[in-house]
């Protein structure tokens, strides 16, 4: 399985892919730090990968929901998980209008919380 993690915290991003080493073996797992590399430019192979791990809050007033409306219709757009810090069901909301994905709150970051998604 090949996994993109994009988060604007770097720290949350090798956590993730530590935890994600030790639960899911022979993952492939990318960290795309949102607050140094900024968008992925438009040639980005999303289709390289079976699952995104999409943070909300992405810094600079950017959100993932922002980034999936304007990525999610390309072929070999991978399954996205939105991950938020807060139970805020305005976020809920945004996050399954783009029409993919589901929402996992911070509080459910552990393998029985992720593998329904995943």
């Amino acid at each position: 399985m090949r996994i993109l993690l994009i988060d604007d915290c770097e720290i949350t991003l090798e956590s993730m892919h530590v935890f994600l080493d030790q639960e899911i073996p022979g993952v492939a797992v990318t960290e795309y730090p949102s607050l140094r590399l900024g968008k992925p430019p438009p040639d980005f192979n999303w289709a390289a990968y079976d699952v995104l791990l999409l943070d909300y809050d992405l810094g600079k007033r950017q959100t993932g929901t922002d980034w999936l409306r304007e990525v999610i219709h390309r072929p070999g757009f991978p399954r996205t998980i939105l991950i938020t810090g807060v139970g805020d069901s305005y976020v809920v909301a945004d996050a399954l209008k783009p029409g993919r994905g589901c929402d996992l709150n911070e509080a459910e970051r552990h393998p029985e919380g992720l593998a329904p998604g995943v």
